[in-house]
């Protein structure tokens, strides 16, 4: 079961990392960069060979679709951070936020997607997979650490409405006020 025990043994160091972020202020935000790597990199691994094993049932389908949304959201939150100064004082809290999606995400995983694949792969089927997720992996990391870096790490389809910041702060701001409509003018009639 080498796929399950490396994959847990990735959730185990992203929760080591969210440590390392609370417990040292100096060094959070190269913390979360790392962290950010490794989990993107990670989840590209899993959409691309993972996920693609679940059998083809109604149920499966849906667990599929909701881990790639969670993948998504995770993905936004962390966008959020990397768009925050990390002296900001918002900056540790939006961290918190990942670390609540994430926990959540990673406990759905290991709960339901573990049960699936140990009901349909074989001990040897999980191992050719889980060859396959590293190099899948592998292949992933250097494109995240370029969009890490660049602090862009978004997919075109899913850029953050600007309210999300705003969401994740708990702020409301003022909705713009609407201007009163007008109504056209009268064209005159002629003669």
């Amino acid at each position: 079961m080498k796929l399950l025990e490396g994959i847990q043994k990735e959730h185990d160091e992203v929760r080591g990392l969210f440590l390392q972020i609370e417990n040292d202020e100096e060094r959070a935000a190269e913390y979360f960069d790392q962290l950010a790597v490794l989990v993107l990199s990670h989840h590209e691994a899993e959409e691309q060979v993972v996920f693609e094993q679940l059998p083809g049932d109604k149920e499966s389908k849906e667990l599929k679709l909701e881990l790639i949304a969670e993948h998504d959201n995770v993905r936004r939150v962390m966008q959020v951070v990397l768009d925050t100064d990390p002296e900001d004082d918002h900056w540790a809290a939006r961290c918190k936020v990942v670390k609540e999606v994430f926990a959540h995400h990673i406990e759905e995983e290991e709960n339901e997607l573990f049960g699936t694949l140990r009901e349909e792969l074989s001990e040897a089927d999980m191992d050719k997979l889980y060859k396959k997720f590293e190099t899948a992996e592998g292949k992933a990391k250097p494109e995240m650490q370029k969009m890490v870096k660049a602090k862009m790490i978004l997919k075109p389809e899913h850029v953050l409405p600007l309210s999300l910041k705003d969401a994740l702060d708990g702020e409301k701001k003022p909705a713009p006020k609407k201007k009163p409509a007008t109504k056209p003018a009268k064209a005159s009639a002629k003669s």
